[in-house]
């Protein structure tokens, strides 16, 4: 016990002058993450999708919790999707931690939308690698992104979703997402 009193105590001195890890506020991304609206806060890229049609996007019943949101594709189509929140991103500073359940079978790729911090006009597109799913049951998946990783003037994201051609089909549900935020040093 005593010894344990000691680490503790030595942990608390230690932050107290200065040697605490960085110190980040966590803001929580609330954006229909049961997937029981899809249509009205997760939208086609319909100008993608009108390219290379063949994919759809669906409510679906039985998910983790209520509803899930089912994505079919075929071997030309291509589909794409982002969520209608508009959310502050500062490269220098900000991390993402999203994470998503997701069974059946296929390959998506989750990443971001890019705006300008000026004017919100469309900067580029981030994706992460392609995730590979082949499971009848709901698999969880974790994603870190670095707003560091992000190209040209990054102001705002829009977290996205794509399943590049290939036959699949895909249900998710429960995304949960937080963005990290480094604190100035003290």
């Amino acid at each position: 016990m005593m010894k344990k009193l000691a680490v503790a105590f030595a942990a608390l001195a230690a932050c107290s002058i200065g040697f605490a890890a960085e110190e980040v506020e966590t803001l929580e991304i609330k954006n229909d993450n049961s997937f029981d609206q899809v249509v009205g806060w997760w939208c086609e890229n319909t100008g993608m999708m009108k390219q290379r049609p063949g994919g759809v996007i669906a409510k679906a019943p039985d998910g983790r919790s209520g509803s899930c949101m089912k994505i079919a594709n075929t071997e030309t189509g291509f589909v794409s999707l982002y969520s209608r929140a508009l959310i502050p991103a500062d490269p220098a500073a900000d991390t993402f931690k999203m994470s998503v359940y997701v069974k059946g079978k296929g390959k998506f790729r989750l990443g971001f939308y890019t705006y300008a911090k000026a004017d919100k006009k469309y900067i580029s597109t981030h994706m992460e690698p392609a995730t590979e799913v082949d499971s009848p049951e709901w698999v969880k998946k974790d994603y870190t992104i670095p707003a560091s990783k992000l190209k040209g003037p990054v102001g705002f994201v829009r977290i996205a979703m794509e399943l590049q051609p290939g036959a699949a089909e895909l249900y998710f549900d429960d995304f949960s997402g937080v963005k990290e935020t480094a604190l100035p040093a003290k």
